[in-house]
C-alpha cells in the first residue's frame, strides 16, 4: 500500500504537545495541517505519525499526549487509519490545491 502526497492543510492529526516553554513553542513542529502518511499506534493507545512519535520517543519515555510513562517504545502500524486516509485521498470530495 502506498500513499500520495496530500496538500498539507487538513487538521486530522492531533499535534504532539511540546514540553518546551511558550517562548520556544514556535520552534515546535505543527503537524495539525496534514494527513497521516504512516500512522502508528503507540503504547499509550494514541495514533501518531510514525516520524513525529519516533522523534519524541528518541528523547522521552512518556506519552506526548498524557505525559504518563510509556511501558515501551513499541509502535504498531495503524492499518485502519491507513485505509481511511487512502480512501479520503482517492475521494472526489477531498479539496485539492489549485497549484
Amino acid at each position: 500500500m502506498h500513499f500520495r502526497a496530500v496538500p498539507a492543510r487538513f487538521d486530522v492529526t492531533p499535534p504532539i504537545p511540546s514540553p518546551v516553554s511558550a517562548s520556544h513553542a514556535s520552534a515546535a513542529p505543527d503537524h495539525r495541517e496534514s494527513l497521516f502518511v504512516d500512522p502508528v499506534i503507540a503504547e499509550d493507545g494514541h495514533t501518531y505519525e510514525r516520524e513525529a512519535i519516533a522523534l519524541w520517543l528518541s528523547d522521552h519515555f512518556t506519552s506526548p499526549m498524557t505525559r504518563a510513562s510509556m511501558p515501551s517504545k513499541r509502535l504498531v502500524a495503524h492499518l485502519a487509519m491507513q485505509q481511511i486516509v487512502e480512501e479520503l485521498v482517492d475521494s472526489p470530495t477531498l479539496p485539492r490545491d489549485s497549484t
